[in-house]
Formats: structure tokens, C-alpha cells, sequence
């Protein structure tokens, strides 16, 4: 079951975007990267892929994009940033999710810098150290 919510985003030429579903006939992933190098007010797209391809098609015939300028641990996993920025909010998140694991995958992702941010730095160490 895939579950969705629909929402208004307003795209212009130069904006980070990621894909929120895979369009095979794009050969694009879920949660692959791009910027907007064309639209027009027909609602067709020229996309440059993070990876170098090129992607066209109408946002009508496949509404999943959304903003790309911050992404998910989860979905950044096999990318590389020059810098990352992580925020664990130890109220908010489920217990389970704050781990070595979630440590590890937003850290590596960053070749220069990681930022990190919380609610509560004295028990960040203790949080994410958990297996």
C-alpha cells in the first residue's frame, strides 16, 4: 500500500527537486535528485539528474516531485554532500530510530562538515550510541 498526500508546490527554473516516487519510464528512482533547467506554464519539466542524465516530461503525468533542498538520512543513504546538517529532536522521534545506525548514516554522508542539532545535547551521546 502506498499512501500519499497531496500538496501544492510552486516550481521555477534553478530549483533543487526530488523525485517522491520512481517513473519508470524515466528510468528515475524514488528520492533521486535533480534541478529544474526549464518549465513552462503547461507544466513541462526539464530536469538535470544529479547523476548527470537528463529528464523531461509533464508534472501532470507524474506529480511526484517535491522540494529537494533537504532530504531524509534514510534517502540520502549511498549519496555524498560537502556538507550535512542533522537534526535529532529526541522528544519528537520514536526511541528505536535514534541509533548508532541513524549516527552512522547521516554523518558518513558528508565529505567536509557535519552540523548537528537537537533538543538535548547532554543525552545526544546516549541516544545515538544505542545498537
Amino acid at each position: 500500500m502506498t499512501v500519499y498526500r497531496e500538496a501544492e508546490r510552486t516550481f521555477a527554473e534553478g530549483d533543487r527537486v526530488q523525485m517522491t516516487t520512481p517513473y519508470h519510464e524515466q528510468k528515475l528512482a524514488n528520492r533521486e535528485l535533480g534541478t529544474v533547467e526549464r518549465i513552462d506554464g503547461k507544466g513541462n519539466l526539464a530536469l538535470r539528474m544529479d547523476s548527470g542524465r537528463e529528464a523531461e516530461f509533464n508534472i501532470r503525468q507524474h506529480p511526484h516531485l517535491d522540494y529537494g533542498y533537504a532530504v531524509t538520512s534514510h534517502s540520502s543513504q549511498g549519496q555524498t554532500a560537502d556538507r550535512v546538517l542533522v537534526h535529532v529532536d529526541s522528544e519528537q522521534a520514536h526511541g528505536q530510530l535514534l541509533n548508532s545506525r541513524m549516527a552512522y548514516v547521516s554523518v558518513s554522508r558528508a565529505k567536509f562538515d557535519v552540523q548537528m542539532y537537537t533538543n538535548d545535547a547532554k543525552t545526544l551521546g546516549q541516544e545515538l550510541s544505542r545498537m
